[in-house]
């Protein structure tokens, strides 16, 4: 496993300069530890740890991808994969599509119980994606832990990165965004975040890069050299016909992980060809704490 740690933070509440929980994980293997602060922690700490007891899932891979085969070879549920979302691979569509289905057909109760603070403690000791599942307390890391081993297996580029993510941005209003971990795609046809813990009205959440290309390089680069009070993210649109006025915004933010304050200025996308520009962050962030 391969783990890079992004921009370091400043603690609100010690002062400490800090890892600020934002992470990209590649290469995951059976039994690595993955280090889960982004997922659910609000004090930064590096001590918390998801056990990625991948082959417990074997089975479960095994019964979606006969999902998935089966429906490659329906050539109504291909012709709707098509219309749904035109301009994505649609062999990529069908194996998110019958992994969530797969997820919700054997897993219906995996968040029954999630409350964060008993998350907590029943991870002071680290626990596996299948313990976390039975005990009802899966939460985003575990979702994407899963969907990136299958589609890895399915020969697609994946990683899981752990971050921000902002639902929506309102003009004059404060923008909190929140700790939070997806899985990004490299595709020939683009790059695509899944997010498999927020599916959108029924169907799964693969939103595509309302940026430039150029823009999504200047996104790659910032986020590795941001300073300890700048945040960035990326607008990006759902690629599902119907759902393209969706836009939610993923990156990194300032403070620990993801709880933070987000400018307009902190968004790259197609109507905001300005670089990050954070100066008013520290001013904003700080407002009424």
């Amino acid at each position: 496993m391969h783990i890079e740690d992004l921009s370091p933070s400043t603690s609100r509440h010690t002062g400490n300069l800090m890892k600020n929980g934002c992470r990209i994980i590649k290469d995951v293997k059976n039994g690595d530890r993955i280090p889960a602060s982004s997922s659910f922690r609000d004090d930064g700490s590096d001590n918390i740890y998801i056990i990625a007891d991948l082959d417990n899932f074997n089975g479960f891979f095994e019964f979606v991808e006969q999902l998935a085969e089966k429906f490659k070879k329906n050539p109504i549920q291909m012709a709707k994969a098509k219309q749904l979302a035109p301009d994505l691979d649609p062999e990529l569509f069908i194996h998110i599509y019958a992994f969530g289905a797969g997820l919700n057909k054997q897993y219906p109760d995996r968040t029954a119980d999630f409350k964060p603070r008993k998350r907590t403690t029943f991870l002071r000791q680290p626990k596996g994606v299948a313990e976390l599942i039975e005990a009802k307390q899966a939460a985003c890391i575990e979702h994407s832990i899963l969907a990136n081993e299958y589609l890895r297996r399915q020969g697609f580029d994946t990683e899981i990165f752990s971050g921000a993510w902002l639902r929506s941005f309102e003009e004059n209003k404060e923008n909190m965004s929140e700790k939070h971990t997806w899985v990004s795609i490299k595709n020939p046809k683009g790059n695509y975040i899944y997010d498999p813990a927020n599916p959108m009205q029924g169907y799964p959440r693969i939103m595509a890069m309302d940026a430039t290309e150029q823009q999504q390089k200047e996104f790659e680069e910032k986020i590795r050299h941001l300073s300890k009070d700048e945040s960035v993210f990326l607008a990006t649109r759902s690629v599902i016909a119907g759902l393209e006025q969706s836009v939610s915004y993923y990156g990194v933010a300032a403070c620990l992980g993801g709880e933070d304050y987000v400018l307009k200025s902190d968004i790259i996308s197609k109507e905001n060809n300005a670089l990050v520009n954070i100066q008013n962050m520290k001013k904003l962030a700080n407002r009424g704490r």
